[in-house]
């Protein structure tokens, strides 16, 4: 606010110097003076007070990391059985990943934990179920943080050996 009021106030000044210019016909060279170095402080406060109240910039801020855990097999066509591993790329902001093996009637088989570098190991540790599961990820960077859902759930089918 007490930018503002200096403005106004240089800006009054610089108003009445133009006017002792316009009235003296541009001959007294202190009338000059004064109006161009009222121009150039009226020019200087009108640029701090735009740029120096919100601080904006060229760049864009950082993106959250991309979280993509995605399978090295086709889940649709492929039949497993209880105790087969299936592989899975990572490429997330975390270190350390929780996965549940829930059935068809929301039923939780499994929860394993496992740490990977573009590389995670899921065991279908089941038992006897037989039929159709959901596999979900959940990523933190060591054990003792919360663990986060990771986008993307992953059904696939067990059946009997």
């Amino acid at each position: 606010m007490k930018r503002y009021l200096m403005i106004a106030g240089v800006g009054i000044a610089f108003a009445a110097v133009s006017l002792w210019v316009w009235l003296s016909r541009g001959k007294s060279a202190a009338a000059v003076r004064a109006k161009y170095r009222l121009g150039g402080i009226l020019l200087s406060l009108s640029v701090a007070a735009t740029t120096l109240t919100s601080c904006v910039s060229c760049y864009s801020p950082v993106d959250e990391p991309t979280n993509i855990i995605s399978p090295k097999f086709d889940t649709s066509t492929t039949v497993y059985h209880s105790g087969d591993v299936l592989n899975f790329y990572e490429d997330t902001a975390y270190s350390h990943f929780k996965y549940t093996i829930v059935s068809d009637k929301g039923e939780t088989l499994y929860t394993g934990r496992t740490f990977g570098s573009y590389n995670i190991e899921v065991v279908l540790a089941v038992g006897d179920y037989v039929g159709p599961v959901t596999i979900t990820f959940y990523g933190a960077n060591d054990y003792q943080h919360e663990f986060k859902k990771i986008d993307g759930e992953f059904n696939c089918i067990i059946d009997a050996r």
